[in-house]
């Protein structure tokens, strides 16, 4: 895991996402965030998981010159329902360049 939120149920919270361009050429990049895994006491769905971000699911066409970086991080928001079950929820992040592979993180969402 390389980072991690932990939010209270009825509240929402963020993490910032940036991207940088390490090589020698201009990129265009896009990312992705899918549902990586959950807890085995945690009984959501995928869908569930997923629905949980209310913004900032993914982004196309970020343009990026070589060994630079994005001017300003996108901010992924979450929103927790009052409702919902504690639980433990790892996303994937998946930024592509050109539709190749660049770089995957896990990220953790911790439900209290």
């Amino acid at each position: 895991m390389e980072g991690g939120l932990k939010l209270k149920k009825g509240n929402n919270g963020s993490i910032a996402l940036s991207i940088r361009n390490t090589g020698n050429i201009p990129r265009t990049f896009r990312y992705v965030i899918s549902h990586f895994e959950t807890e085995l006491d945690c009984d959501i769905t995928p869908e569930e998981a997923i629905s949980l971000i209310i913004l900032g699911k993914n982004i196309d066409g970020i343009i990026l010159e070589s060994n630079s970086s994005m001017e300003t991080p996108v901010l992924v928001k979450f929103y927790i329902p009052k409702t919902f079950t504690d639980c433990a929820i790892r996303y994937k992040i998946e930024i592509l360049d050109n539709e190749e592979e660049y770089k995957t993180v896990l990220f953790d969402l911790t439900i209290i």
